[in-house]
């Protein structure tokens, strides 16, 4: 206890002072024991050092604010933002290096070629051909299918025209009939002084029934010459029937073609003749025109029986079905059918000139009679009239379904097309893509890094085979402290240095910055992507980054053993010019491994213990070691 000094001992004291009341008593009696030796050694020497004995020697520090430099130095290593390894899908032999390393290479182009195998090329090539025979055959399906829906589709307009006209005619003839019935009864009524008026009816009624039947004519023609062509046998002929014709017998066309020849010629005159009579024609030149134009009627029926032949003789081919052909002949049919209908109207209608002119002699038995046949006629043209309303419906009926069913049919085939071709392309692709895999290509734009391999090695699947490298994003990573980690920001520029270029500075731009710190560096890492890099920029080169932050000015550190907490605030002590302690509260923020930076109750100036571990309080005296 003697050998103890005496500060220690006031330091043991203070301490202590918050222990219990027997703590403190048994301090005091140290401290008296201990003062008393003190004295009793030091009385011997001076009697001033007698007032000091509670005076604590300490570390202290001048306080002198600073400011914070700007920029932060880190040295790093060049890579390749992107390196790619190139590995082989297939097993073969390397026959063909494209490229050499330090090449530059785009993405997609060939850089190794291995032997391809011959079966897959023999496949390959099958495969082709097979697509090839495929499209041709389908396309030809098609054509012929479209080709079945033309053909239906004009049969139905050309089916639909005639009909019209046939039933129109049909029509015609019931109000022909009608009107010759009423004034035959007019005529039965009045027989005394109606003859003449009979006979003028009778010849008026002839010339309606001449007009209708050029109709029925005009349609029948019509239909000929879309069987036979405008001009049968010429090469001009413009008529899609024409073509689809199949083998036919050739007697039998050139009979038609003569009919229809005959058959048209005289329908052009006669209808010119029959246009150009007015209504002071006499009766006699009527007469004379009956005869003439029932020669028409009868050559237009000429004409479609010898047509009927041909298309009997027609066979039917993939390019005209017999649904066609059927469509065809029905048509014809319909024609001949108005044509018959016609001749049946103009006869009755000579008949009932010749009935008016013998009413004319035999008076009221004439009258009678007349009125007799034009009922029969009235009731003739009602059967026509419903017979050809059938027949249009049945007909129209029978080639809307031909029609629907030729479309159904060319949908069907085209899918049927479209997916064979699929099959087939697939086929191909299949066997391609596997031969594909004997040419090595790069992934990326970049530079050939390394390649693993001699011509002539054989290569194993899944191998990696080469590197290439992608120079257009070239990145610097480094390593900064936990104190400037928080200085820096994302999306901001750095200046980049190389010893090699002393002279130039190369713009970089903070593109990654981790949250969490290296375990064994402590230390967080940081990317940096070279904005302006070029082939003076190697992966692998040592460089310099600078980065650029803000500096601060009168900024205050402290020691870390400097500051204590004390009820979970961080204190400080601090010293007067009369060296008496003055405990102030402060902030703290971490500056580096041995400083706080602080901000609070202390300033530039002021004197700080260094060593924070006492247990002054404020008023205590202390003196600078």
């Amino acid at each position: 206890m003697k050998h103890m000094k005496k500060e220690n001992i006031v330091k043991f004291i203070k301490m202590k002072k918050r222990d219990d009341v027997a703590v403190l008593i048994i301090a005091a009696v140290v401290i008296a024991a201990s003062g008393y030796l003190v004295l009793g050694n030091k009385s011997s020497e001076t009697g001033s050092e007698v007032g000091a004995e509670n005076i604590v020697a300490v570390e202290m520090l001048d306080i002198r604010s600073q400011s914070l430099g700007s920029e932060i130095s880190v040295s790093g290593t060049v890579k390749a933002s992107e390196e790619v390894a190139v590995s082989s899908k297939t097993s073969g032999r390397l026959t063909e290096k494209c490229v050499r390393e330090g090449d530059t290479v785009l993405a997609g182009q060939e850089i190794l070629k291995l032997e391809q195998d011959q079966a897959l090329l023999v496949s390959y090539n099958n495969a082709k051909n097979n697509l090839v025979n495929t499209i041709a055959t389908t396309n030809q399906d098609i054509h012929s299918s479209e080709l079945a829906v033309n053909t239906a589709e004009i049969y139905l307009s050309n089916l639909g025209y005639n009909m019209t006209e046939s039933v129109r005619s049909a029509e015609l003839g019931v109000e022909s009939a009608e009107i010759a019935l009423l004034k035959a009864g007019n005529s039965l009524e009045n027989s005394s002084v109606g003859s003449d008026e009979a006979i003028d009816d009778a010849y008026e009624n002839a010339k309606n029934s001449m007009k209708s039947g050029f109709d029925s004519s005009r349609a029948a023609l019509t239909s000929v010459g879309n069987v036979l062509g405008e001009y049968p046998g010429s090469d001009s002929a413009n008529d899609s029937y024409q073509d689809l014709l199949g083998a036919r017998n050739s007697q039998s066309f050139y009979n038609a073609k003569d009919s229809f020849f005959a058959a048209r010629e005289k329908y052009y005159e006669e209808v010119n003749k029959f246009e150009s009579l007015d209504r002071n024609v006499s009766h006699e030149e009527i007469d004379v025109e009956i005869l003439k134009v029932r020669e028409v009627f009868n050559l237009t029926k000429i004409a479609l029986s010898d047509c009927r032949s041909v298309l009997d003789y027609t066979i039917t081919s993939d390019r005209f079905s017999y649904s066609s052909l059927m469509s065809l002949k029905n048509g014809i049919d319909q024609n001949m059918s108005a044509m018959n209908s016609s001749v049946s109207a103009l006869d009755g209608r000579a008949q009932a000139i010749s009935s008016a002119k013998i009413a004319e002699k035999t008076s009221g038995d004439g009258a009678s009679n007349a009125y007799s046949a034009a009922e029969k006629a009235l009731e003739s043209a009602r059967q026509s009239l419903a017979l050809a309303q059938s027949q249009q419906k049945t007909q129209v009926d029978a080639a809307q379904r031909a029609l629907a069913g030729a479309r159904s049919n060319f949908e069907s085939v085209k899918k049927a097309a479209k997916f064979q071709i699929e099959a087939a392309q697939g086929q191909v692709d299949a066997v391609k893509a596997q031969l594909d895999y004997s040419i090595i290509t790069s992934p990326i734009d970049g530079i050939v890094n390394e390649i693993n391999f001699n011509q002539g090695e054989m290569v194993s699947s899944g191998m990696t085979m080469a590197s290439i490298v992608n120079t257009s994003g070239m990145e610097v990573e480094v390593a900064v402290s936990e104190y400037e980690i928080g200085k820096l920001k994302l999306g901001e520029e750095v200046a980049i240095k190389s010893s090699l270029y002393p002279e130039e500075v190369f713009v970089g731009k903070i593109y990654y910055i981790s949250s969490v710190a290296d375990e064994s560096s402590k230390k967080f890492p940081v990317k940096v992507q070279i904005i302006n890099v070029d082939d003076r920029i190697k992966s692998g080169m040592a460089v310099n980054l600078v980065f650029s932050v803000d500096g601060q000015d009168d900024i205050i550190t402290v020691p870390k053993t400097a500051v204590f907490e004390e009820g979970g605030a961080h204190k400080i002590y601090t010293v007067d010019g009369k060296n008496l302690v003055t405990i102030k509260n402060i902030e703290i923020e971490e500056f580096d491994s041995e400083n706080y930076l602080v901000r609070g109750e202390i300033g530039d100036g002021d004197k700080i213990i260094v060593n924070g571990n006492y247990d002054f309080v404020d008023g205590d005296e202390v003196v600078r070691k």
